[in-house]
């Protein structure tokens, strides 16, 4: 299985990935930045407020 942050880098080659405690995914053409705690479940939170960063950067 293939990371999270390896398979959106890989399919939209614009979005990172910071390590560390957490994740926190960002795009140099929006605003906002999603947090998503590292080794802990992922909530369904997270994925709207994901979704809400690749609709902000056009992402199809």
């Amino acid at each position: 299985m293939v990371p999270l942050r390896l398979s959106v880098n890989r399919v939209l080659g614009r979005l990172w990935a910071q390590p560390d405690r957490e994740d926190v995914f960002m795009h140099s053409g929006s605003e906002l930045a999603v947090t998503i705690p590292f080794k802990r479940p992922i909530k369904p939170i997270y994925i709207t407020q994901f979704l809400a960063l690749l609709d902000d950067i056009g992402a199809e």
